[in-house]
């Protein structure tokens, strides 16, 4: 926390952002934020690591490897009820922000919980949640990032064609599983463009029993 505040305030800096160390049950600890690059990236570079989640960039979706000046909350709150409520939060902050500066040690230990909401990856309400949650941001980027459009389209395709297969017969899944298909569907005529963004739509494209392969065996 001193380390932050001083990072803040040496860089002039209203977030500053670290690299944590994910810490399980039988001891076992990884640093998460390999390679991480101290930098000042500017909003798009941010908007782009946030789709991505590019290693170096250390960014992410999650709250708890950044601190944040407390004006940047005037007007924002985290979304209630939602599962995955930091990817809803994170990106209108940094675009609130003046500077984000990332730094390249780890201070946070972040303990990983079996069973934890976050790593049942395709539970429905996740499922959804984060669906509605991208479609958030999705509107927001086109307002202020179009240079990133492509990617966070991309990104939930890809997401889109995997939660479909996996969470097939699902009945609580209903109602996102048919705003996945409207949104593929609105998306479809683009996926040869799109699949430069994503090996998931790529795959999906040209071999589609390759893709539904790569699904069973490697998607859990």
């Amino acid at each position: 926390c001193e380390n932050s505040i001083r990072n803040a305030i040496g860089n002039n800096a209203d977030i500053v952002v670290f690299g944590m160390y994910l810490f399980y049950d039988n001891g076992r600890l990884v640093k998460r934020n390999k390679g991480i690059i101290s930098s000042t990236p500017s909003h798009e570079e941010c908007m782009r690591s946030l789709i991505y989640k590019i290693p170096e960039a250390g960014i992410f979706n999650n709250v708890c490897n950044k601190m944040f000046h407390r004006r940047l909350f005037n007007g924002i709150t985290f979304p209630v009820g939602l599962y995955a409520e930091d990817q809803g939060t994170i990106y209108k902050l940094i675009h609130k922000a003046d500077k984000v500066y990332v730094c390249d040690k780890h201070f946070y230990y972040y303990y990983q919980r079996n069973g934890s909401i976050s790593h049942v990856e395709f539970s429905p309400k996740l499922v959804g949640d984060r669906f509605d949650l991208n479609l958030e941001r999705l509107n927001f980027l086109k307002d202020y990032y179009p240079s990133v459009v492509d990617l966070q389209i991309a990104k939930m395709l890809g997401d889109a064609y995997i939660s479909i297969i996996k969470l097939k017969g699902e009945p609580e899944v209903n109602e996102v599983r048919i705003k996945m298909i409207e949104f593929i569907k609105n998306n479809k005529d683009n996926e040869r463009r799109l699949a430069m963004y994503s090996n998931r739509i790529m795959l999906h494209y040209y071999c589609y029993p390759l893709f539904l392969l790569y699904v069973k065996l490697f998607i859990k």
